[in-house]
């Protein structure tokens, strides 16, 4: 999916990925730190023994997303939704996102407690099949979407 440079932008000065998904248990949600690839795919760590890793483990996850700054007011309202597969990163792309996740976050080497989780932890990647760029600065109920 191609996106234009003001969306991806918004996505890449942004780290917090909402996340909605289904399973047996019902309908969830688990916000996750992300980083945004070359491929234009959410990279995000989370343990495979969270309710969310039990579920994305499963099968390829379909998902709903969005992305949003908090405190916005009705006229500054913008944002992406989108819908999409989660899957486990492969072990040959794991390296190098993992050296991406250090660059955006680099805290995690400076926290015992995260440096030493991180190096065991599953990595995720949602694959967007559908996005939606919501911007009430341009005018109200602007919204370009993407596919």
């Amino acid at each position: 999916m191609e996106l234009p440079t003001h969306v991806k932008e918004y996505i890449v000065h942004h780290q917090v990925l909402n996340l909605s998904y289904s399973n047996d248990e019902g309908v969830q949600a688990c916000a996750v730190f992300y980083v945004w690839t070359a491929d234009n795919r959410f990279a995000f760590l989370s343990d495979r023994k969270t309710r969310h890793g039990q579920a994305f483990l499963e099968r390829k996850t379909p998902v709903a997303f969005t992305i949003n700054d908090d405190n916005q007011t009705w006229n500054t309202l913008k944002g992406v939704q989108g819908r999409g597969i989660v899957q486990k990163v492969s072990e040959s792309g794991v390296k190098q996102l993992k050296e991406a996740y250090l660059r955006r976050f680099p805290f995690i080497l400076e926290s015992p407690l995260l440096s030493s989780m991180f190096w065991e932890i599953d990595f995720w990647e949602v694959i967007p099949l559908w996005i939606r760029f919501i911007n009430n600065e341009v005018k109200f109920g602007f919204k370009e979407e993407f596919q």
